[in-house]
């Protein structure tokens, strides 16, 4: 692939355009498998060929190949609007006004090819999201390219009519319903912010389209995705930073009448409850996020992920350790032992929250699956070494007995930390090294890299001994580490003579 493009953006750089058409004819005889080469042809044609005949054709021939992939059907969409804008801005150069191009035959002026390019899009791929897909490009694009109202307001229309038609009974139709209202306040046709009155007048129209919804549904299912699209609405004021008090109190008394009333649904699951947790934190709430806390403990799934997100939560809203170690322990009495990501979570909460017990759980680690004990050998290593450098020695020698421990990583690790405070006499790095090539010398060629360079780069290196080690090198890896390894000694060598 890499080729074929480099020869298309050559012909696009020396403007040679039909040379850059046969090149993507002949990409597609052997890519025709790949949507994203299709849809880069049909661009081409449309945006710098000048060819929107063309580019239609390839966006047909290549739905022919894949009917049910969803960028192609909104990347065709698109270039139909920008086939209308087209003509549009060509009938305004003539003195044609939109109104008579809307009234006229022409399919594409009127709009009626593109309304049938949604239908079909919809009726192939029948999902909500997808729709609602559509619904977003088509705003964008208005913006983008100055379409008028009259295109582009009547196909916006037809696509909510079709998605509330065949989705209407789903609630996440009316979370999509509730979110276009929102559109305006992410993109305006000239760019600016909406002002605070305009963007609590946009929420207003969101929650209205959500309270309708809830009369009509007053389901489980229906509250979830209403506190769902409170969160999405938090977590993207939280990214822009919105600092506009009386826009965050509006939009917060809202929240907590929802998240109120689904409670006594009994429509509040775990993770909602995290995330009321987060606002009312984020509202200096505190004591009323911890107790929040403390209901989504009751209902904790027993999942590492779920005990992980509650500690982070716990982490977040207080300094206070006194609720997170009986989660701790929880955890450590109801989850597997064989996941090396338990025992990583497990350390971390440790460490932070009881970290007089570190060694232990350290230790106990170490009694685990193999799995286990390569992944915590290597962080208690690191924890020995912040401690001090004596306890990070004498920990490296228990774990070079301990089956398992001893890995490569490892042994990369403590040597770049021997090296790095540079007051390791060079003896305790040979033995180091020394001790890894016993153990993953036939199968390492970095190892012996490491070596070689330790005798060139060290104080008291010995520029001989690393010419040893090349020949030991060679006779000790397998066959196919060796080529490997010639590979890096090279560029080493090289690299030495250029310096030189």
């Amino acid at each position: 692939m890499e080729v074929w493009d480099l020869h298309v953006e050559l012909c696009r750089f020396l403007n040679w355009h039909p040379m850059a058409s046969q090149v993507f004819i002949r990409m597609l005889q052997v890519h025709s498998d790949k949507p994203e080469v299709w849809i880069k042809a049909a661009n081409f044609e449309l945006k710098e060929n000048g060819s929107p005949d063309t580019a239609r054709e390839l966006f047909m021939k290549a739905l022919r190949w894949h009917p049910k992939n969803e960028e192609l059907w909104r990347e065709y969409l698109l270039a139909e609007l920008k086939i209308a804008s087209n003509v549009y801005a060509r009938a305004e150069l003539l003195g044609v006004s939109t109104a008579d191009l809307v009234k006229g035959d022409d399919p594409i002026a009127t709009g009626k090819l593109v309304m049938a390019v949604a239908r079909n899009a919809m009726l192939t791929v029948p999902d909500v999201d997808f729709s609602a897909s559509l619904y977003r490009a088509i705003h964008t694009t208005q913006i983008s390219l100055k379409l008028p109202e009259e295109l582009w307001k009547p196909l916006s229309e037809f696509i909510l009519s079709e998605m509330e038609r065949s989705h209407g009974a789903l609630p996440a139709y009316w979370k999509r319903r509730a979110e276009f209202c929102l559109l305006p306040t992410r993109s305006t046709a000239n760019g600016d912010t909406l002002t605070e009155y305009e963007t609590i007048n946009a929420e207003k129209a969101a929650f209205e389209v959500l309270d309708s919804a809830i009369e009509k549904n007053d389901s489980a299912d229906m509250w979830q995705e209403y506190m769902e699209f409170f969160v999405d609405l938090y977590s993207e004021s939280a990214a822009k930073s919105d600092d506009r008090l009386h826009l965050l109190k509006k939009r917060f008394e809202k929240a907590h009448e929802i998240f109120q009333m689904a409670e006594q649904k009994k429509a509040v699951g775990f993770s909602h409850l995290l995330s009321w947790s987060r606002i009312l934190f984020a509202r200096r709430r505190v004591q009323e996020a911890l107790a929040v806390l403390s209901k989504a403990a009751l209902v904790l799934p027993v999942t590492l992920d779920g005990f992980a997100k509650l500690i982070q939560c716990y982490e977040t809203v207080s300094t206070d350790s006194g609720a997170v170690i009986p989660l701790i322990q929880r955890a450590k009495a109801t989850l597997p032992k064989t996941d090396p990501e338990f025992w990583r979570h497990l350390i971390s909460w440790t460490l932070q929250h009881q970290p007089s017990d570190a060694e232990a759980v350290f230790r106990d680690a170490l009694r685990q699956t193999r799995p286990v004990v390569a992944s915590s050998a290597l962080l208690y290593l690191q924890w020995a070494y912040r401690e001090s450098t004596g306890k990070g020695r004498k920990v490296y020698q228990e774990l070079c007995k301990t089956p398992g421990a001893f890995t490569e990583p490892l042994i990369k690790w403590v040597l770049e930390e021997e090296e790095k405070r540079r007051k390791a006499p060079i003896a305790l790095l040979r033995k180091i090294l020394d001790q890894a090539l016993i153990a993953h010398g036939s199968t390492s060629a970095d190892l012996w890299i490491d070596y070689i360079q330790l005798e060139l780069t060290y104080p008291g290196g010995d520029a001989l001994k690393s010419s040893q080690m090349v020949w030991k090198a060679q006779r000790a890896l397998k066959p196919e580490a060796v080529a490997l390894f010639t590979s890096m000694y090279n560029l080493i060598t090289a690299d030495e003579s250029e310096s030189g």
